[in-house]
């Protein structure tokens, strides 16, 4: 990976048995047509945002996982701030960007599906 660079990625798991996994695909993918077709309201966007910002916030309280955080950010935007910036990003996204990044990013041509089994 290039240093600096930041890739993002979405994952959505699903746990199923093997005759309703087209069904659960069908239902993700979806969901994911859904966030470009409308938007997402107001106060299911500021709840996921507060629980985004509190895992960050556990983790700085973590003496093993604050290091990694740190380490993973500096590595990956070259910046010591960045966690700063990245919760001040998470803070000020709004429900038109959600719209936006999901038609650029959730197209059915973007996805990649892995199944495991048993």
């Amino acid at each position: 990976m290039e240093q600096g660079s930041d890739y993002g990625h979405i994952v959505a798991y699903v746990s199923v048995k093997p005759r309703n996994l087209q069904k659960a695909l069908g239902i993700m993918r979806s969901e994911f047509a859904k966030l470009g077709e409308r938007r997402v309201p107001v106060r299911e966007l500021d709840r996921v945002k507060r629980s985004i910002i509190g895992s960050a916030v556990n983790s700085v309280d973590d003496p093993y996982g604050f290091p990694e955080l740190m380490v993973d950010f500096e590595f990956l935007y070259k910046d010591e701030n960045a966690l700063a910036r990245y919760l001040e990003e998470v803070t000020n996204v709004g429900v038109e960007d959600i719209v936006e990044a999901a038609n650029k990013y959730l197209g059915e041509d973007n996805l990649t599906t892995a199944v495991l089994k048993p």
